[in-house]
């Protein structure tokens, strides 16, 4: 006995049907993933902050100094405790190390694995240090260079708007974090880096010598910053 098969309407029946569910179902997952790397990319800001604290309040690099570490982000996890060759203090993990959109070519610590680390989104987002934040190398109560006493400020910008995430974050050492969705301003698009010269954030970290207030919208006439608690 001969078994009936699929009749081309019936095919095409199940592919639009299959075609429906795709459309409902792929936005929503789009969104849960966006929104999953924006939780992701608050979360690890204050992993650094935790670190900065931490780093200041034991000393951990032996300089002598209560001050924050104020270069690149990969310096917290490859800057070496007393002398450049002393075992890294890793504070933070290697994939937030590895999505340091800035890494510093002059940071003192000298280990062969830093330069060759590669680098690579975390979850869909770079981060950047603050370079104003810096001091240069002499300053007063900051021999070592690349140190603050008293501040720092991050930043964090999605690799891909919209797709891998709309939100920018940035976070002070008060842990006052603020956030806003730039519509895809080219002032906030973040490209991965060259190591280990170039200095593609440059634009972007020292505008924000104010933060937080926005030099792309001094007077957030936009109402696009929103103070996260």
């Amino acid at each position: 006995m001969r078994q009936r098969g699929f009749t081309l309407i019936e095919l095409m029946i199940v592919i639009a049907i299959i075609a429906i569910i795709a459309a409902i179902a792929i936005p929503g997952i789009l969104s849960a993933s966006r929104a999953a790397n924006e939780r992701n990319a608050s979360g690890s800001l204050k992993t650094i902050v935790s670190a900065q604290l931490i780093f200041k309040g034991s000393d951990t690099d032996n300089n002598g100094l209560n001050d924050f570490w104020t270069a690149d982000i990969k310096g917290l996890y490859f800057i070496a405790a007393g002398t450049p060759t002393a075992t890294p203090v890793r504070m933070i993990e290697v994939s937030l190390a590895q999505a340091d959109a800035n890494p510093d070519p002059q940071s003192d610590y000298t280990n062969p694995a830093a330069g060759t680390l590669p680098s690579t989104p975390k979850a869909g987002y770079w981060y950047l240090t603050l370079t104003n934040y810096e001091q240069p190398k002499g300053t007063t109560n900051n021999a070592y260079g690349r140190r603050n006493p008293d501040r720092f400020g991050y930043i964090t910008v999605s690799s891909a708007y919209p797709s891998s995430g709309r939100l920018v974050f940035i976070l002070s050492e008060n842990w006052n974090m603020f956030k806003r969705d730039p519509g895809g301003s080219s002032a906030y698009i973040q490209t991965a880096p060259t190591l280990p010269s170039n200095d593609p954030d440059l634009v972007l970290t020292t505008a924000f010598a104010v933060f937080p207030i926005d030099p792309f919208d001094p007077t957030n006439a936009s109402g696009a910053w929103s103070k996260l608690d």
